[in-house]
């Protein structure tokens, strides 16, 4: 597997006993859920030679930690456009937890031309099984923009997230990095683009990473 096929969000399952860079000794809670075959999930920042970034995840929110892994220690990946068929598999009770009802709502709603996925919580459970969505969970998604996106097109978008169960945060992954499709949306002057090197104020997430002149 080559470093460069993977992108932020996507859900790696390492090979056993792979070495997972860290510039702090592993919590208890990482390396257990890496001794029991959960995933890390690539994650937004400078790559350490030909290492990716990832971020392991506890079962709350605090529990995060960032590492690096290789690309040769890798087994299997899941991107989040193919977690959506994912929802079939579990059980009915999981389903009524309103993120997940939301999710199961956007599958219906959404065109099959464009190209997303759920990551977070909700994400996390669809790839493994493993009850990690709460009542109170938000639905978290990325929507592919290889190819710029009009403000007006971004305003009628909005219009398929909402009325949902759960709040729905929806990225657009750009070429550059993320953005908010409803940052996008409002028509500001300049967005929060989310990249490997860290936050940029620009002025269109898929061009230069200009910052607007103060």
């Amino acid at each position: 597997m080559q470093a460069e096929q993977f992108q932020p969000h996507d859900l790696l399952w390492l090979q056993p006993k792979a070495e997972v860079l860290t510039d702090a000794p592993l919590p208890s809670w990482a390396t257990e859920l890496l001794s029991i075959g959960m995933p890390v999930v690539v994650r937004r920042a400078p790559r350490v030679d030909s290492a990716i970034p990832v971020g392991l995840r506890g079962a709350s929110r605090g529990l995060r930690f960032p590492a690096h892994v290789e690309a040769s220690s890798i087994a299997r990946f899941a991107k989040p456009e193919t977690l959506i068929a994912a929802g079939s598999t579990l059980a009915e009770t999981r389903m009524r937890l309103p993120a997940l009802m939301a999710f199961c709502e956007l599958c219906q709603r959404l065109p099959s031309t464009l190209a997303w996925g759920p990551t977070g919580s909700v994400g996390f459970e669809l790839a493994t099984g493993c009850p990690s969505v709460s009542n109170t969970s938000d639905l978290d998604i990325v929507l592919r923009a290889p190819h710029a996106l009009g403000r007006d097109q971004a305003l009628e978008m909005l219009k398929y997230f909402s009325d949902l169960p759960c709040r729905c945060d929806v990225q657009l992954d750009t070429p550059n990095g993320g953005v908010s499709l409803l940052e996008w949306a409002r028509g500001s002057k300049q967005v929060l683009l989310k990249t490997d090197g860290g936050p940029k104020l620009v002025v269109n997430p898929w061009l230069c990473h200009e910052r607007i002149p103060e």
